[in-house]
């Protein structure tokens, strides 16, 4: 189903519920708008953090630790 008949199916539904549905209806959309822009927004952040230069030293730090270290390791 494509995005013309999905909206032309749901304002068909929209238009037999009740105001207090439609309201709940039109609180969820707020929602959902709210967090796909949320959404949109973190992922141009990360994008300008991989690209400034501030953080290029994280890309050069040697490991810490190896894959055979262990927890609790008595010397």
């Amino acid at each position: 189903m494509n995005r013309v008949e999905l909206l032309k199916q749901t304002v068909q539904k929209l238009t037999q519920l009740p105001e207090k549905e439609l309201s709940q209806i039109a609180d969820f959309a707020d929602y959902l708008l709210t967090r796909a822009e949320s959404q949109v927004e973190t992922i141009g952040i990360q994008q300008l953090i991989e690209q400034d230069e501030a953080f290029s030293f994280l890309h050069d730090e040697k490991e810490l630790y190896a894959g055979n270290d262990t927890v609790g390791k008595k010397y």
